[in-house]
């Protein structure tokens, strides 16, 4: 399989976007709520809109063009390439970034962990998918212990428990969260 970045189409987002209303739940109340939210390769933002209904500030950024077409919630960029570097200063907060990191091969990842880390000053959920977990495009699977120490090495202090709280409820309804899902936060400087 080639290592190019794999952006899904708008007819493959139709279909292949999955979501977890439990996650989304869970979600609420481990998120600050004066902190934006900011959901890389959000998708259809089916998490942003849950979060939205509950009076977070969100954001969403996606590869997908046309997504708005079919998505949930509308504040997205579509467009974005996460292998490659974004400027989405001044913005800061939280972070969301599911399903995502597989899909991008391993020659981009430290471009892509630049994305994704630099704007969470708060927390940084993060799904990766383990190795042989397999998927539509998946390129870079990695273990949990790879993904600690590359988050952790960023700046960034895993915690156990909220990760636990997350794969808990999204892995009731999407069995590969039970494994994949992280979450960090920012440490004290």
């Amino acid at each position: 399989m080639s290592e190019e970045i794999f952006i899904w189409d708008l007819e493959t987002a139709k279909t292949e976007h999955q979501f977890s209303p439990k996650l989304a739940d869970a979600l609420v109340g481990i998120l600050p709520a004066d902190k934006m939210v900011l959901d890389f390769g959000c998708g259809k933002g089916s998490y942003l809109a849950r979060l939205a209904q509950l009076g977070f500030k969100c954001i969403g950024y996606e590869g997908t063009d046309g997504i708005h077409e079919i998505a949930d919630f509308h504040n997205i960029q579509e467009g974005i390439d996460l292998s490659k570097p974004l400027d989405v200063a001044p913005l800061n907060g939280s972070v969301l970034c599911l399903e995502v990191a597989e899909h991008i091969p391993k020659q981009y990842e430290s471009v892509f962990l630049d994305n994704i880390t630099g704007p969470a000053d708060a927390l940084l959920v993060l799904s990766w998918a383990l190795p042989g977990q397999g998927g539509c495009g998946h390129h870079n699977e990695q273990s949990a212990e790879y993904v600690i120490n590359t988050i952790e090495d960023r700046g960034f202090r895993y915690i156990p428990d909220s990760t636990t709280q997350l794969r808990t409820a999204g892995g009731s309804e999407l069995w590969w969260f039970r494994k994949s899902i992280y979450v960090f936060k920012k440490a004290e400087v």
